[in-house]
């Protein structure tokens, strides 16, 4: 068997196979689902085929430290997001022990803070999406046990769990074949069936990975923004069913007056689209109204 066509399984096995077996334990995306050859290469350890197999066991196993080195080393725009690396022992990657604040443990505090972490989690999903040019980092079913925050205030990813990293080469490729022209709304009916179809068929799904990257904004709000009743349940993520007293509260809860209906507006455009595209433009609006809110300090008597 000739080298890419060596390859070409490698890739084939480590998509079908091992992303499958991720499905199985309810991750909707995982390090291994949209894997292009280019990146088995880069997580490779040597040239032999030990390697691949060692590399299989750890995508199961410990994808976690894989993607940490991976952001560390080949996409470090995103580094502050993730605890931070310091090195390897062998096939062991050392990070510093951070101590982090649970995220929901701040939704009692001041709107300022909460405003200022809403504004670092809208710019986490921008900078997922676009920071590399090589590479994008895609996170599925996100929970508030998903994110901490350090002693100074900033938010970080702290289970990789459910983290894709889809090579940019393969969305440019599918986007010279065609760009998708939704005529309808992509919601979270829409967003859950492109995770399933990755699953089925990632060879043509993680080139479209582009358009579907938006679910980041919709969990996003809907996990942790909106405190809206029309936004807590979204059925097809939520698996224990529609319970709404199960969520916890988003962080732009009390919001000031004068900013509420606006808000309102954004954020349920932000979980549920009227209209195509209306979920990206909702996020960025979102982003920049609150960036004014707080240079201006709008609201700061408001908890």
């Amino acid at each position: 068997m000739g080298l890419a066509s060596s390859n070409v399984t490698q890739q084939k096995y480590v998509r079908s196979e091992i992303g499958k077996l991720q499905y199985r334990q309810n991750t909707l995306f995982s390090l291994p689902k949209c894997a292009s050859q280019r990146l088995l290469d880069i997580l490779r350890t040597g040239d032999h085929s030990s390697d691949m197999a060692m590399l299989s066991t750890a995508m199961i196993l410990n994808p976690q430290t894989l993607v940490l080195k991976f952001i560390h080393d080949h996409i470090p725009e995103l580094s502050h997001y993730f605890p931070s690396y310091l090195g390897e022992c062998g096939h062991t990657v050392i990070q510093e022990h951070e101590s982090y604040k649970p995220l929901k443990k701040f939704l009692p505090e001041s709107w300022l803070v909460r405003v200022d972490l809403a504004v670092q989690i809208l710019q986490m999903v921008e900078d997922f999406q676009t920071a590399s040019p090589d590479w994008m980092v895609v996170f599925g079913n996100i929970t508030y046990e998903n994110l901490g925050v350090t002693k100074e205030g900033r938010i970080k990813m702290i289970d990789l769990q459910d983290v894709m990293i889809v090579d940019r080469s393969e969305i440019n490729q599918t986007l010279q074949v065609t760009t998708p022209k939704p005529t309808e709304p992509c919601n979270e009916e829409c967003l859950y069936d492109y995770a399933s179809s990755v699953d089925k068929d990632p060879d043509t799904e993680c080139g479209k990975a582009e358009f579907y990257s938006q679910v980041m904004y919709m969990l996003a709000c809907q996990r942790f923004l909106s405190d809206l009743e029309s936004t807590k349940v979204i059925r097809f993520f939520d698996p224990k069913g529609m319970d709404y007293a199960a969520h916890p509260g988003g962080l732009l809860r009390d919001s000031p007056y004068e900013l509420d209906l606006r808000l309102t507006e954004l954020l349920y455009e932000c979980v549920f689209e009227t209209t195509p595209g209306r979920r990206q433009i909702a996020s960025k609006t979102l982003k920049k109204m609150l960036h004014i809110v707080k240079r201006s300090k709008i609201g700061s008597a408001y908890w």
